[in-house]
């Protein structure tokens, strides 16, 4: 809903061929007929001289909320009715966003404002961003090392918190995975701070895309997950189709207990710079090397009791 009438209008991620004027369009009043609406420049592209085609996109129902899109570059954008330019979420630099969702993914049925989860394939990352009243926060971003494809957002194991099932066709060993949102000790208005498990969901399927929704529009629990590929796809209820195997916890807050003393303290910091750019003995963030990086996810989760 654009432009606040009583139609819905929609969004085209337009790719320019050869050219750096690659954007967002506006189609105003689609029952109508559809008219023109505004134009919105990709602001990488306009800065370079290579195009940065749109890849994904979604928007909201929402009066005067607009819609959130991501770019092949790895940039993820908001438009707002109202403002002529795109506002950056985040900059990837050169990880394509691959899947994007706007909803209200706070517990227990949200707070009332929609907020953003988008992935990028490349980086193996997604990235949440908290709506506020005005705008957003800064993004949190959750290590999932696979090459996500799309995802879809929902319920999965009725905890009242909003869990992530993704889809990545590339990986020979987890192309469907759930995202389970462990939470807090009590549920909370905020998406940081939050425990994420990484769990296999067993099927014989690959897709490569996936959605969820539910038959009754007054009913906020999901009743369906459906998903395609090229040439399989697969659908059901996630209640009673899905198995779930534990695979391993990805909370960033953890992966900094190195000695898994059930505490990130200062022996945690020791093994990393005992072993800084020599070996993995000190890595939390998984390449593969004990560095700087390692010890900026150590300061951010010090004093967390794992």
């Amino acid at each position: 809903n654009w432009d606040g009438d009583s139609e819905l209008d929609a969004v085209v991620g337009v790719d320019v061929p050869g050219s750096s004027k690659d954007e967002f369009r506006l189609i105003l009043d689609l029952t109508s007929g559809g008219t023109s609406g505004p134009s919105l420049l990709i602001p990488y592209a306009q800065n370079t001289t290579t195009s940065d085609p749109p890849t994904v996109l979604d928007g909201s129902d929402q009066n005067g909320w607009g819609f959130v899109g991501g770019t092949q570059s790895g940039q993820i954008l908001k438009g707002t009715p109202g403002s002529t330019t795109l506002l950056e979420l985040i900059d990837l630099e050169n990880q394509a966003i691959t899947s994007i969702l706007t909803q209200d993914l706070d517990d227990n049925g949200g707070d009332g404002l929609l907020d953003v989860a988008a992935s990028s394939g490349d980086e193996g990352t997604m990235y949440l961003f908290q709506g506020l009243t005005s705008g957003f926060n800064e993004g949190i971003p959750i290590t999932v090392s696979l090459p996500v494809t799309d995802f879809t957002a929902l319920d999965a194991d009725g905890d009242q918190d909003v869990d992530f099932i993704l889809v990545a066709p590339g990986s020979a060993t987890e192309p469907m995975t759930l995202l389970r949102n462990d939470g807090t000790t009590s549920a909370l208005r905020v998406l940081a701070g939050r425990t994420w498990s990484k769990q296999i969901i067993a099927s014989n399927n690959s897709p490569g895309s996936i959605a969820s929704g539910t038959l009754d529009p007054k009913d906020e629990e999901d009743d369906w997950v459906i998903g395609g590929g090229t040439t399989l796809g697969l659908r059901g209820d996630p209640n009673s189709t899905i198995e779930k195997t534990i695979l391993n916890s990805i909370s960033a807050d953890c992966n900094a207990d190195l000695n898994r003393d059930n505490i990130v303290d200062i022996n945690d910091l020791l093994i990393i710079l005992s072993n800084y750019g020599e070996n993995d003995s000190g890595d939390i963030d998984g390449d593969g090397t004990s560095g700087l990086d390692d010890i900026l996810i150590f300061l951010a989760s010090f004093g967390t009791e794992c």
